[in-house]
């Protein structure tokens, strides 16, 4: 089983078509400005472009005549600088993700996901008076409390120092063990791609040329 991407857009360019394995890292590789993040828009459907087909398990997000919505598509996203809003508890911003539950199911899903994420005991804390790295565990509870297929991170250890960096990469790794799903993850940096990813991609001006 494969996820299926074929992109075509005029601005920004892209001329797309690559095939990511499920269950997998993918690392979608390449200098700024080369289209990794429109990329990782269109399958979240947040970038609709002028021509696409995206695939997941027999299952059409985008054709010539479908565009499902982002909230139908099982995704978790955590977006380059996270994206935690700034009044609500780390708690709260995992509830967000999970206003189709009653609220006490919604807790409870909160509180294990923080767990998993190994932020436990930070629940009551706002992302002013967390870490880096902290905020990042955080956004990463938030995007897998729905128990997504397909979990999309935008430069997630950009802002991170490089010994907190380390030791994230073996939490993620921690994290896809468990859950299982398929991660495709931008990074600019072709080291940090070969210790995460099982699947590198390259892109440069909107082609894959690796």
């Amino acid at each position: 089983m494969t996820l299926s991407i074929k992109l075509k857009h005029a601005a920004p360019f892209l001329d797309i078509c690559v095939e990511i394995p499920i269950g997998k890292i993918t690392a979608l590789v390449g200098p700024s400005g080369s289209g990794k993040t429109s990329v990782l828009r269109a399958m979240a459907g947040l970038l609709r472009t002028q021509e696409s087909r995206i695939v997941l398990d027999n299952l059409v997000w985008n054709d010539a005549a479908i565009h499902l919505p982002t909230r139908h598509r099982s995704i978790g996203f955590v977006p380059q600088h996270y994206g935690l809003f700034p009044h609500l508890t780390a708690q709260g911003n995992v509830e967000a993700a999970l206003l189709h539950l009653p609220a006490t199911t919604r807790v409870q899903r909160a509180r294990e996901c923080l767990k998993l994420s190994h932020v436990e005991g930070l629940e009551t804390r706002l992302p002013s008076d967390l870490s880096g790295g902290q905020k990042q565990r955080v956004a990463l509870a938030r995007a897998i409390a729905r128990s997504p297929q397909l979990l999309l991170l935008d430069e997630p250890f950009s802002a991170i120092d490089y010994a907190t960096r380390k030791h994230l990469y073996a939490e993620l790794h921690r994290l896809h063990a468990e859950l299982g799903c398929t991660i495709v993850l931008v990074t600019h940096d072709a080291d940090e791609a070969t210790r995460l990813a099982s699947h590198l991609i390259q892109i440069q001006q909107g082609r894959i040329i690796f």
